[in-house]
């Protein structure tokens, strides 16, 4: 148990590069979606986009945490890489807390 922040980020490049799309990013609890989420919208642009949310959670022992991405037009997500600019990742840390 305990309270955590909790931050993901994506770095989505889209297939086409001439049109308008939005990246739904949310954080999910137990399956229960987008507890934490954000919408970008991008127009068109020949460069790799990055949404990020992120957000303080009380959790308890045995909460499972996972994202979701959903873009608006096929594409891929660019995988860490030290040259990227924008990596994708994920991390939490927890906050020391009172026991309740």
């Amino acid at each position: 148990d305990g309270v955590y922040s909790i931050t993901a980020s994506v770095s989505f490049v889209p297939s086409s590069t001439q049109v308008n799309y939005s990246v739904v990013l949310g954080i999910r609890v137990n399956n229960v979606t987008n507890i934490i989420s954000d919408n970008d919208f991008f127009g068109p642009s020949p460069f790799t986009n990055l949404v990020t949310v992120t957000g303080i959670l009380r959790l308890n022992a045995g909460d499972v945490v996972d994202v979701t991405v959903n873009p608006s037009i096929p594409g891929s997500i660019n995988p860490n890489n030290p040259v990227t600019v924008n990596p994708t990742h994920f991390e939490a840390a927890r906050f020391p807390s009172p026991t309740m």
